[in-house]
Parts: structure tokens; sequence; C-alpha cells
């Protein structure tokens, strides 16, 4: 009864738009008109899934239905978080009015550092994006130099290599992978293979249950 006391009988609401009861803050129209529609959306889904998968046979019945999504939501929340961001930003300089610089900088003044994360989320980039930069910084040879050991990447040398004929995993190691590692010996009389491992708390361990939470 204090609820209602406070904030009102939302039955008694006689606005179409769809609103928060605690804040009423009013949802987009994007968000409104899917709501609204839901019925008539998942009804023609239906209808797709029917006359493409049971009637046309286009598409076997394995293949998903796609997932309806509202680009403005996404665009709100990220603004929400730009906001946020901003008003902590606000506060974090007004200290500075107030301490002096060098006991400003003394301390960690952010939770998490917008240069690693945002929003506590760890940033992520492209490995690609490096290649540039090494490029400038090395150069090229065509000739390989003589060394007693080698260290090669694992899952690099399985992405590079071609399987060919191979239609099991023992017959790709025996004809394709097994002969290329061995070709690498020439002058060196070490070989190191390295594999990824996802040890907990590491940055590859991070985004490999990043993306199993996608799957």
């Amino acid at each position: 009864m204090s609820v209602f006391e406070e904030l009102g009988n939302p039955f008694l609401e006689e606005t179409t738009d769809i609103l928060v009861l605690d804040t009423k803050e009013i949802a987009s129209s994007s968000v409104a008109h899917s709501v609204q529609n839901v019925q008539k959306v998942g009804k023609e889904a239906l209808e797709s899934f029917v006359q493409e998968r049971l009637i046309e046979r286009k598409k076997p019945l394995s293949d998903a239905l796609s997932r309806n999504s509202s680009s403005s939501a996404k665009a709100q929340r990220k603004d929400k978080q730009k906001v946020s961001s901003l008003k902590n930003d606000v506060q974090l300089f007004s200290h500075l009015y107030i301490i002096s610089l060098d006991d400003f900088f003394s301390h960690e003044n952010q939770r998490y550092p917008p240069s690693l994360s945002q929003e506590g989320k760890l940033r992520t980039g492209a490995k690609n994006d490096h290649l540039q930069c090494f490029k400038e910084m090395i150069r090229p040879t065509t000739q390989a130099p003589e060394v007693t050991c080698i260290s090669l990447d694992g899952a690099g040398i399985v992405q590079m290599l071609n399987p060919g004929k191979a239609k099991t995993f023992g017959e790709y190691a025996k004809n394709v992978f097994i002969p290329f590692v061995l070709s690498q010996y020439k002058s060196a009389t070490r070989l190191d293979l390295v594999w990824d491992r996802y040890l907990p708390g590491s940055l590859r361990n991070t985004t490999r249950e990043a993306w199993k939470g996608r799957s």
C-alpha cells in the first residue's frame, strides 16, 4: 500500500507509452513497438519457419531462427555507459581542486583503468592491427639464420598447413604436420613446439571464456 501511495497505481495509467513503474522513465518508441507487436512478429517468424523448412525445404530444420534485436536499445545502453563514465570523470576531476597533484596521482583514481577496460569489461583488439608496426621495425630476410634451437607455434602451424587429402587427425599428423616439423630441424639440434595454455587469470583465458559465453 505504501508503494501505491507513493508512486501511484500503475493500472490507472492512461498513457500508451511503456514506462518503468518506479522511475517513470519512458522506453524508446522502437522498444514500445517491439513489445506491442511481439505476437505479430512471433507469428510471422513461425510462418517463415514452416514455409522455408517444411514446405519449400530451402533450409534444414536445424537452422535456428535469427534473434530479433533492437539496435536503438543497444545504442541507448552505450549512451548510458558513456554518461555514467562522464559523471565519474566529473567527480574525479573535482577532487583535483581539493588535494594536491602529487597526492592525487599517487593513488588509483578509478576502479578500473580506462586504458585496459570499459566499465569493468576488458578491452579487446585485433592482432592484425599490430602487423603494420612490426613491418616497419623488422627488415625482411630471404635466408634463414643458422641457429641451434628453433621454437614453433603449434597452433599457428595447424592454421598454416593445408590438410590436403587427410580425413582424420591421425592422417593429418602423420602426412602433413609431423613431416613439416621435422623439416625445420636443418642445422638446429633442438626444436621446441609451443602450444597455447589457458591459465586461470590470464588474458588468453579471459578471451576464451568470453567467446564461450557467446556460443
